[in-house]
């Protein structure tokens, strides 16, 4: 029997690559001489930052710095001091062939650190931490989307799924003086400083985006080194970048993400010494992915009246990108004072250890773990630094499922509630993504077995008893005649049966 096979090319999204670098951290480390001698190491941080990468033929590498700040006591353990450290680093990554949209996401992961100090002015330093990739890329997959023939019966299932059309990245950068409010005093050292970019708006307008956002910068500082003081400056600086993209269109997912490659911030006092100032120069980049949708009708399933259709399938698996959520919730956590002899919290701040989203629709919700950090004065005028891990949730009232959200911390606060009680406060920037995820398994080939012919039917009518629930498709497949003769003969506006039901079979 003569039958021809259409077939028409769609693009699929998939990870083509998925590859982790573990970079090792190892040192022997003196300290500058304008820092004091360490009694007593409190906590050793280490910070990779990716800051360029260079793409070469199959070959990307990945450049960047680990930033290692060691919080320690002096001899008076009264004031903590800090020391910084930096090292550069390097990996590469092998990739496949990519197209010029190609979409690359990269991250860096703290594995852990080790600080112990050898001598009052030497840290010996071990730790790791890992660069992880993950490139995706439009992927075509071949499927039937037609099949023509005298007594050749299809049905088709509709495939869509939004692939990535377009990436571009920006770098730009954000200087800024902010004064601060309030009896502030000048800064004798930073002990720890965040800065977070965080994405509100991303506006498509014709081959380009227009990204807004905030940055949140603040910084725990020391006033008097005698008495160990410590005090907090904060600001959220706007920012707005446009970003060219060529196709971009209102047809288009538009997802932005801002990093930070490299920041300074300083605590000075104002030209005439009445205020103090918070001096903010960051460099960020920004990168932008456009995702476009595609469709097609593609032959799911195929029979022949004439005889056995053979046919060799494949799963497609497609993902559907439908919507880039960003939302800022607080979280309030009241625990323990981490000691009975606390006096006065000096500065807290935290990080997101973990997140994932439990629940179902109505219940849905997002949760993970919080490590916080604190650093606390007793009565006796000494410091002391705290961890503590404590999980967290936000409810998600849309019911809409992303299994790998982005949280970040922008903000943190504290306050003594009494009876030995803590309030910890943080407020989060939470970006979800959620996609639907559909298996599709459709015919790779069609061959006609016409050594295995169906004999002719006698009859050109015949009775099949049907029960409720049973496809017309199926009885049709069985019957060797067209799911629409069946329709029109027995009068029939669904494929799916809903009572049990006598039906005539017109047969070809």
């Amino acid at each position: 029997m003569d039958f021809r096979v259409t077939e028409t090319a769609v693009s699929t999204s998939e990870a083509v690559v998925n590859a982790v670098s573990e970079q090792p951290v190892d040192g022997d480390f003196v300290l500058p001489e304008y820092c004091p001698d360490i009694a007593s190491v409190l906590k050793c941080h280490l910070t990779p930052t990716v800051q360029t990468r260079q793409l070469s033929g199959d070959r990307l590498t990945v450049e960047g710095t680990v930033a290692l700040r060691v919080l320690y006591l002096d001899e008076d353990r009264r004031c903590v001091r800090v020391c910084e450290f930096s090292q550069p680093f390097s990996t590469a990554f092998s990739l496949p062939p990519l197209s010029n949209n190609a979409f690359f996401y990269w991250n860096t992961d703290t594995d852990y650190v080790n600080c112990r100090a050898v001598s009052p002015r030497r840290l010996d330093i071990h730790g790791a931490f890992t660069v992880s990739l993950t490139v995706v890329d439009a992927v075509e997959r071949e499927v039937i989307t037609a099949v023509e023939g005298d007594g050749v019966y299809t049905r088709r299932t509709k495939l869509a799924c939004t692939v990535p059309a377009a990436f571009q990245e920006k770098p730009f950068t954000v200087n800024e003086v902010v004064e601060q409010g309030g009896d502030r005093h000048p800064a004798e050292m930073i002990l720890h400083t965040t800065v977070t970019p965080q994405v509100n708006e991303c506006k498509v307008l014709q081959n380009k985006a227009i990204v807004k956002g905030m940055l949140t910068v603040c910084a725990l500082y020391v006033t008097d080194a005698v008495s160990g003081a410590v005090e907090e400056a904060a600001a959220e600086i706007p920012f707005s970048q446009i970003v060219d993209m060529e196709g971009l269109c209102d047809e288009w997912i538009c997802d932005a993400a801002v990093t930070a490659t490299a920041a300074e911030v300083r605590i000075e006092p104002s030209q005439g010494g009445e205020t103090m100032l918070l001096s903010v120069s960051a460099k960020l980049l920004c990168r932008l992915y456009g995702w476009r949708f595609e469709s097609v009708e593609a032959v799911c399933d195929a029979y022949s009246a004439h005889c056995p259709l053979q046919s060799e399938t494949h799963t497609l698996s497609l993902t559907q990108l439908y919507a880039v959520h960003r939302e800022e919730h607080t979280v309030r956590q009241t625990c323990e004072l981490p000691a009975e002899d606390v006096r006065e919290i000096l500065g807290v701040w935290c990080t997101v250890l973990s997140t994932g989203m439990t629940g179902e629709e109505d219940t849905l919700k997002l949760d993970g773990r919080l490590m916080w950090c604190m650093l606390v004065q007793d009565s006796h005028g000494e410091t002391a630094y705290y961890e503590r891990t404590e999980p967290f949730f936000v409810p998600c009232a849309d019911g809409e499922r992303d299994d790998t959200p982005q949280v970040q911390v922008c903000r943190t606060a504290c306050q003594m509630m009494g009876n030995g009680k803590v309030e910890m406060r943080a407020t989060l920037s939470v970006t979800r993504r959620p996609t639907r995820v559909a298996a599709h398994t459709v015919p790779r080939t069609l061959i006609a077995d016409e050594a295995a012919a169906y004999p002719p039917d006698k009859a050109a009518l015949k009775i099949v008893y049907a029960e409720k629930g049973e496809s017309l498709w199926e009885i049709a497949r069985r019957s060797r005649t067209a799911v629409e003769s069946i329709m029109e003969e027995n009068h029939l506006s669904e494929d799916v049966l809903t009572a049990d039901t006598v039906l005539l079979i017109p047969l070809c």
